[in-house]
């Protein structure tokens, strides 16, 4: 069957217009050789792979199309080009909806190390225009960090980056993750009123910034005001702010006051601050400080590689009752009654946990080993609970706590609900143990989450009266070490119990070991079954 997509039925037409032409000229005998090149013209104009697409109507095509070329996520997009492009070139039937469609136009992805920045800005002003005049843009400007990408200050790749700042009313969400000295010419000329999310990485090669280019500190104070501005009271639209600024002093005052500034935020990223004091005697901050802020429809707080202090000083005066994940990564907060108030805050709400500590030698002199556990008795409807516990510099002399071992021996315990006590995470769905420098967690602990380990139990029989640690819908058990750690096998019992746990309750377990570099993982399930001359897959069978 012929193709019946427009560029196929157009080159048909002209063909068959040619045939009819020859068959009435009056040399149409001694030009058989061309009448055979036409006809053999007729048998190839097919093609199987958008035949069937282009014979669909438009409307559906337009759908289609609109689908494939949706990314729902604020991601980095310099890894998946632009989806519009790819479809434009298959055929030009294709080329014809695509150009033809202004939502499919919404996504901008720019790589701003280009051969020919001029040209490609030319390109970038072409794409803002073939989208609908009074739609929301999303724009990611991004570099990749190659070895071969320039480290200098340019101004034609200044210049490529600036060519958004005319559409900054547009704005949807924008995503930058460029250089500081690329990302400061990012400017909002006129309010954008449908920013919805914003993330900025400095993808920086270097901590020194390019001298005509000012002081660091300067600059990077006024970063935030260039991209969101002072246009809009409260900014309603607003929904996530993404900020992942790894130098000392890099927008502190801009990023807090920017947060709280934001009524409607549902989503706070805040990665690499490094504190300084210059943080906490600014303006912005002493204005945001000077009353408590209540932000009820935050969902999700990260605060990674975030120094305990300025952590502690974000919790003490940020009030979210409605947290459902939380992220607090390389700050050692198990022991403050700041952190143990602002947990409770969001008991109720908050589902997904990411702790991670960072030891030294000298907070490692007064840790607790129930420090972890009194911290996650004020977060009952837990479900996802991710540790990730790292030793800066463990002395000989300091023995290391067995953070872990109480935490499972905790899970495991029965609890008698007549004496008044309460089950301990009781709603947990995910375990995740990671970052041991040196393995504490014994195998042998590991089935006992599931006790007791009958597979005939039935929880009714035991009476109400107990909470015993099989009634939690524990899914996955994951346990990651790192290459420094000392690994010990899996022993043959242990390794049949948690067999019969993965096929019968439907539990999936992960036990992975950090090896070489770059990092690569060894299955640590699969490495003690074959010691004994069996195969874990789920569940173990004879070799």
């Amino acid at each position: 069957m012929a193709c019946r997509c427009y560029q196929c039925k157009e080159k048909l037409a002209k063909v068959n217009g040619r045939l009819r032409k020859l068959a009435h000229s009056r040399y149409r005998l001694s030009a058989q050789g061309e009448r055979n090149y036409l006809e053999s013209l007729l048998q190839s104009v097919e093609n199987s792979v958008h035949s069937h697409f282009c014979g669909l109507p438009i409307e559906l095509q337009t759908k289609i199309f609109q689908y494939a070329t949706t990314d729902p996520q604020l991601r980095s997009s310099g890894r998946k080009g632009n989806r519009v492009l790819l479809l434009g070139a298959v055929c030009h039937g294709w080329r014809v909806i695509a150009w033809g469609n202004p939502l499919l136009w919404k996504t901008l992805r720019i790589y701003i190390y280009q051969r020919n920045p001029r040209l490609v800005a030319q390109l970038a002003q072409e794409w803002l225009e073939r989208s609908e005049p009074l739609q929301e843009l999303d724009i990611v400007l991004y570099s990749l960090r190659r070895s071969d990408e320039p480290r200098d200050y340019d101004k034609k790749v200044a210049e490529l980056v600036t060519v958004i700042n005319e559409s900054s009313h547009r704005w949807g969400t924008l995503n930058l993750e460029i250089p500081l000295h690329y990302a400061e010419k990012v400017y909002a000329i006129s309010s954008p009123r449908m920013l919805t999310g914003v993330r900025i990485f400095e993808n920086d090669f270097e901590r020194q910034t390019p001298v005509e280019e000012g002081p660091l500190l300067h600059r990077q104070s006024i970063l935030m005001g260039h991209i969101i501005g002072y246009h809009v009271k409260g900014m309603p639209s607003v929904k996530s702010l993404d900020f992942s600024m790894r130098f000392s002093g890099a927008g502190y005052a801009q990023t807090i006051y920017y947060a709280f500034l934001a009524e409607n935020l549902e989503i706070l990223c805040i990665s690499g601050i490094q504190l300084t004091q210059l943080l906490w005697g600014t303006t912005h901050i002493l204005e945001v400080m000077s009353r408590p802020i209540t932000r009820p429809c935050l969902r999700v707080l990260s605060l990674d590689m975030v120094p305990p202090d300025f952590v502690l000083r974000f919790m003490e005066w940020a009030k979210f009752p409605n947290l459902t994940k939380l992220t607090v990564t390389h700050a050692d907060l198990t022991s403050s009654r700041t952190f143990h108030s602002f947990l409770s805050q969001c008991s109720k709400s908050l589902r997904t946990f990411n702790l991670g500590i960072g030891f030294d030698p000298v907070n490692l002199q007064r840790l607790h080993e129930d420090m972890l556990v009194n911290t996650l008795e004020a977060t009952p409807c837990l479900q996802n609970l991710v540790l990730r516990l790292s030793y800066i510099s463990l002395l000989p002399s300091h023995r290391e706590p067995a953070v872990y071992s109480r935490l499972l021996s905790r899970l495991s315990r029965e609890v008698d609900l007549t004496s008044g006590e309460r089950p301990f995470l009781p709603q947990l769905e995910v375990l995740e143990l990671g970052s041991l420098v040196t393995q504490k967690v014994k195998w042998s602990d590991i089935p006992m989450l599931f006790y007791p380990l009958q597979d005939t139990f039935n929880v009714s029989k035991a009476g109400n009266h107990k909470f015993l640690p099989c009634q939690r819908p524990l899914r996955l058990v994951s346990i990651y070490i790192s290459h420094a750690a000392a690994y010990s096998p899996i022993d043959l019992e242990t390794l049949k119990q948690l067999s019969t746990i993965a096929q019968n309750r439907r539990v999936q377990f992960r036990f992975m070991l950090h090896m070489g570099q770059p990092v690569k993982f060894c299955d640590i399930l699969k490495a003690s079954a074959a010691m004994y001359g069996l195969v874990w897959d789920r569940y173990l069978q004879g070799a």
